[in-house]
């Protein structure tokens, strides 16, 4: 059978038309699945150009998830409960919510500028931090430092950058920036752990040599071997000879995608804003220092491994936090103690609906006694006409 698409626009729209269609009846699932609610009496934003800003920034995405855009706070989780990451209009402000579950809200205008300028700034942060500890590399000119395909990014230049980039952005915006990061972090495993594969295609971020079943070898590493064995020996006092190599791009996609899984647990029970992202630099910072010590391309300051370091003083630091703050709940043993913007935010809005509710039947009972009151003036008139 053949479906024919004809639109009144634009010939390309009815390609994409058509690769609506297919993902529609589950015959594509290459990419993105946009879902986004009619508009009605309790839209309270712009949801028609909202979800074609999204659908946009989609385009190139290449990921089976589902992103909801919905008009109203009201329904707008409960029925896109389904979406992996969702975005619902309120009066002037928005809900981020993931599986139905509200982790943040923020203004309209800010749903796009915290994803925007933190990406923006994180590309800048992780390409500075690979060029200024990799002496290898040397740029001429600021075209060159944007020519990613000629050197790479670090990835806790990336993170760095991001964490502060957003941390601004929500300070300018008076949005709180903990619950931000919450609803970031998982986003940031399953990120790691897709797109270390790139690594594999490009037979990169390999470790020493290794006879274990799950070794990896080829052409190209065979010729990195041969241009940097005696460097890396002299430097840094890694040998490395012509034979398979540990994976490492493979160990930590592993680490990353378990993390998810366990992640996403703690995102429901979490007990204090914040949680979510400490959690996540313990578990990146564990499973990165264990691939770092492998890796033979590793950034490094004589003979310290920076990222290796960094995500040891990450995850330190986070735990100490963590057992701080978990032994300060359990010792006051107050709910009310850092409860989470969550929780706030829905007691906010319970209280909302019962002012609202409140103040609704106050008027119907004024409605009552007006009507009540005016039935009674009028009787005295009816009783004299009735006498005469």
């Amino acid at each position: 059978d053949t479906i024919r698409v004809s639109l009144s626009d634009e010939p390309v729209k009815e390609v994409f038309a058509a690769f609506d269609i297919l993902k529609a009846i589950g015959l594509k699932n290459d990419c993105p699945y946009l879902i986004s609610c009619p508009t009605c009496g309790r839209t309270r934003i712009d949801l028609i150009s909202l979800a074609k800003q999204v659908e946009e920034r989609l385009r190139d995405c290449k990921k089976p998830i589902k992103v909801a855009v919905m008009g109203c706070v009201v329904n707008g989780p409960g029925e896109a409960k389904e979406a992996d990451i969702g975005i619902a209009g309120g009066d002037g402000c928005g809900l981020i919510f993931k599986k139905g579950e509200i982790l943040s809200k923020v203004k309209e205008d800010d749903l796009l500028d915290i994803v925007i300028i933190g990406a923006v700034i994180a590309v800048i942060s992780g390409r500075s931090f690979y060029v200024v500890f990799n002496p290898d590399f040397t740029v001429h000119n600021i075209k060159e430092f944007f020519n990613l395909r000629g050197g790479g990014t670090a990835f806790y230049g990336v993170l760095i950058g991001a964490l502060i980039s957003a941390f601004l952005v929500c300070k300018i915006k008076r949005i709180p920036v903990l619950p931000v990061l919450d609803c970031v972090a998982p986003g940031l495993l399953i990120g790691q752990g897709i797109g270390r594969w790139g690594n594999f295609f490009n037979q990169e971020l390999f470790g020493t040599n290794t006879d274990l079943p799950w070794a990896m070898y080829s052409d190209t590493i065979s010729r990195y071997v041969a241009s940097n064995a005696a460097h890396l020996k002299s430097a840094h006092g890694i040998i490395i000879e012509d034979a398979p190599v540990h994976p490492t791009f493979l160990y930590e996609s592993i680490w990353c995608l378990i993390g998810f899984l366990l992640i996403r647990q703690v995102i429901k029970k979490r007990r204090f804003d914040g949680e979510v992202m400490l959690k996540y630099l313990v578990w990146n910072g564990i499973g990165r220092g264990f691939t770092e010590q492998l890796r033979t391309d590793a950034l490094f300051l004589g003979r310290v491994r920076i990222s290796q370091f960094v995500c040891i003083c990450l995850a330190v630091a986070s735990l100490i936090i963590l057992i701080s703050v978990y032994s300060s709940i359990r010792r006051l043993n107050d709910p009310d103690f850092l409860k989470t913007y969550y929780l706030r935010l829905q007691e906010s809005e319970k209280q909302e609906t019962q002012d609202t509710e409140e103040i609704t039947s106050e008027e119907v009972d004024e409605s009552n006694d007006s009507d009540s009151k005016q039935v009674i003036d009028e009787e005295p008139e009816e009783s004299e006409t009735s006498e005469e």
